[in-house]
């Protein structure tokens, strides 16, 4: 699903009932947050929500790590985001799901 470009502003939480989601593309938009039910997306390998101004995301996202869920790519650069939270996104998607996962 590629919504880039569209002046999104939010993510409906209904999104969470796509399941057959592989691919999510929602960059260059205004979203100041990430619904908690995109942690449902169980089959999402790739979710790209860069240049927003997201400063924080939600726990459920550590759901999707690849030992539960399938997500490998995790596109989160130019965004808002503040310690601790930037400095583990410095260390690539694992490390950020992990931290997610751990704040459930």
């Amino acid at each position: 699903l590629q919504l880039n470009y569209n002046e999104l502003i939010s993510l409906p939480r209904s999104i969470g009932y796509n399941t057959a989601i592989t691919r999510l593309k929602v960059s260059y938009n205004t979203l100041t947050s990430v619904p908690s039910e995109v942690g449902l997306l169980k089959k999402l390998k790739d979710l790209q929500l860069t240049h927003n101004k997201l400063e924080t995301l939600p726990a459920e996202l550590g759901a999707l790590l690849p030992s539960d869920g399938a997500l490998t790519e995790l596109g989160l650069s130019a965004n808002y985001f503040k310690a601790p939270l930037s400095q583990i996104i410095l260390r690539g998607t694992p490390a950020t799901l992990r931290f997610l996962r751990e704040q459930i």
